[in-house]
């Protein structure tokens, strides 16, 4: 019968094969591209994210009432003008 002592001192070597290189080949495969698409997003975003002015400056000389746009929405209210 064997002690407990010898079943620890039994060295037994383990080696790296070809399915531990797939997936570390597999997981750099996969941060690159998510890196890549993150990268991707990023620039789409807006440098700020400030409303926009929706106002055009009129000169003195074309004086019209400020309509509101079609479809337009009030932001103040929440209404949705059709």
């Amino acid at each position: 019968m064997r002690t407990f002592a010898a079943v620890l001192a039994v060295e037994e070597s383990y080696e790296a094969g070809p399915t531990g290189l797939l997936v570390i080949v597999l997981l750099a495969i996969g941060i690159f591209l998510l890196g890549r698409s993150m990268i991707k997003h990023v620039r789409r975003v807006p440098a700020s994210f400030d409303p926009p002015d929706s106002r055009p400056e009129t000169s003195p000389e074309t004086s019209e009432p400020d309509r509101p746009e079609i479809g337009v929405s009030d932001a103040a209210d929440g209404a949705h003008r059709p």
